[in-house]
């Protein structure tokens, strides 16, 4: 894959300051308007992604545990999701979108899931007068105004694999112009190589590791056939009363070290946010004020 320029922006409470480290200028500052397609790891416990595309629509991939996405999207003056989408089930992903579902400030259009996302939530739904849930399946797409997200996993007959596994979570890949974008879920090695053997195009620029970096996902031969720029890995916690931990991956470890490649958790990191014009791409990190979530 042929690799794209990186300019990383460090955002802090304190603005106007240019720093130098190595060859990377590293800019601090406040929230800056963007133009193109931006995609925002937000640092919560667990997994939150905010797609803001071209034509200005917003898609929520998981809303991690708790109220931090809420939170994160309110200080952003968000408060209209064009597409919300459930990859599983899991404590870590899903309850976020419920707290959106649940505050009136909040409009939600459209809410996707997989099949335990869809058992879950159509309680919740039918309570609050929305629609139902759209389950979504290999083949699926959602145009999201100037850019398309395909559902790469899983496929339309999963056969024995039970509806709350994390190898049923919904995998997507959005594309804009040269630069990709493929978001894993909690995906472990059985869906890896599902996903390799359906054929689908996989190789991306960014890759969101799937089940948080853990050992059980990002497999080698995966790695290799996704050829990521960048690989983003997001807050881990054995459970969600339990302080998140950094995973540490050996094949992620060697990957990046054998690659002209990065590595960036939403742990270490705080939110991640990568914004493109389809040609280059920026990352910039963003630290929750008091604290590392929102």
């Amino acid at each position: 894959m042929k690799k794209l320029f990186i300019i990383l922006i460090l955002f802090i409470l304190i603005s106007g300051c240019v720093q130098e480290v190595g060859d990377v200028p590293l800019q601090t500052g406040g929230d800056e308007p963007y133009e193109g397609l931006r995609v925002n790891f937000i640092a919560v416990h667990g997994d939150s992604i905010l797609i803001e595309s071209p034509e200005g629509q917003k898609v929520l991939i998981d809303g991690g545990s708790e109220a931090h996405a809420h939170n994160y999207l309110k200080s952003k003056n968000i408060t209209v999701i064009d597409h919300a989408i459930a990859t599983h089930p899991h404590s870590d992903h899903m309850p976020g979108i419920e707290w959106i579902m649940s505050d009136e400030d909040f409009r939600l259009k459209k809410l996707y899931g997989n099949k335990g996302a869809e058992a879950h939530l159509s309680s919740r739904m039918a309570k609050i007068g929305l629609v139902n849930v759209q389950v979504l399946k290999a083949g699926d797409s959602i145009d999201i105004g100037g850019a398309k997200l395909d559902v790469l996993w899983p496929p339309p007959d999963t056969g024995a694999i039970p509806i709350f596994s994390n190898d049923l979570s919904l995998v997507t890949r959005l594309e804009y112009g040269n630069v990709s974008f493929l978001f894993m879920g909690d995906c472990e090695a059985f869906c890896e190589y599902g996903i390799i053997s359906s054929e689908a195009e996989i190789d991306s620029t960014i890759l969101k590791a799937g089940h948080h970096g853990l050992e059980t996902s990002s497999k080698p031969e995966f790695l290799q056939a996704v050829s990521p720029d960048v690989i983003v890995t997001t807050s881990y916690s054995s459970s969600q009363y339990e302080p998140p931990v950094y995973i540490e991956n050996r094949d992620i470890n060697e990957y990046v070290m054998n690659t002209d490649s990065s590595h960036f958790d939403t742990q270490w990191n705080g939110t991640i946010r990568i914004t493109t014009d389809g040609n280059a791409y920026n990352i910039s990190l963003e630290k929750a004020p008091r604290g590392e979530r929102w």
